[in-house]
């Protein structure tokens, strides 16, 4: 079991369902640890692709049929659930070295006006249009339940 798995499931709660996790693109591991390679002449640069690579390995994005729940950081790790209620916006940025290799940015704002920024992630238009039909299936269900 991964470690992302192992934290997925330790962040559940009784009777809560994992509907979709949001994966980090290799590509993006790969291309910063060749950098890092290639850049070993320099003192300055095999760091901070190092580094760069490091952050990008401590990503950690996972909805269930509640919540969406984000980790990031290395040294200060960060971690944020929002409520799919409560969820307001859902962006996307992506870089043009983000289309090439097939990664994006995905922006979650919730009510109050907590943002979740969640980088490097493999195919984020899909993942953009899973969390979409979560969060309408939830809403239906919230109706649902109401009627």
């Amino acid at each position: 079991m991964s470690n992302y798995k192992q934290y997925a499931d330790s962040m559940l709660l009784p009777e809560e369902k994992l509907l979709h996790e949001a994966k980090v693109s290799n590509s993006i591991m790969i291309a910063y640890i060749v950098l890092a390679v290639l850049s070993i002449p320099t003192i300055w640069f095999p760091p901070i692709f190092i580094w760069r690579a490091c952050v990008a390995h401590f990503v950690n994005l996972a909805i269930t049929h509640k919540r969406i729940i984000t980790k990031y950081g290395v040294i200060n790790r960060k971690s944020i659930e929002l409520p799919l209620d409560k969820i307001e916006s859902l962006q996307l940025q992506r870089t043009w070295l983000g289309s090439i290799f097939g990664y994006g940015t995905i922006i979650i704002t919730g009510t109050g006006g907590t943002k979740s920024k969640t980088p490097y992630i493999e195919k984020p238009v899909e993942t953009r249009a899973r969390l979409m039909q979560i969060i309408e299936w939830t809403k239906e269900q919230k109706q649902q339940k109401k009627a």
